[in-house]
């Protein structure tokens, strides 16, 4: 009994890692991104949007503002 709490805990940990390192690997791109605008720099090309989870939704908000601020610039330099 305590050998298969033992062997669940392990599967499951490992489950959840695979898991995480799946979602850090799409949102790592996102957050340098971010950055990127935050330092003024509107000159990334849009991230690529794959999916229709929550990842996606933020990826294709944050490619909407870069455009945005990027026609705002625009804009206001003349």
């Amino acid at each position: 009994a305590l050998g298969a709490v033992v062997v669940a805990t392990v599967g499951a940990s490992a489950l959840g890692w695979v898991l995480a390192q799946g979602l850090l690997r799409r949102i790592r791109p996102l957050v340098a991104r971010a950055g990127e605008i935050a330092a003024g720099d509107l000159t990334g090309a849009a991230l690529p949007t794959a999916g229709k989870d929550e990842v996606t939704e933020l990826v294709v908000a944050v490619n909407a503002m870069s455009a945005s601020l990027r026609q705002v610039v625009a804009q206001v330099s003349g």
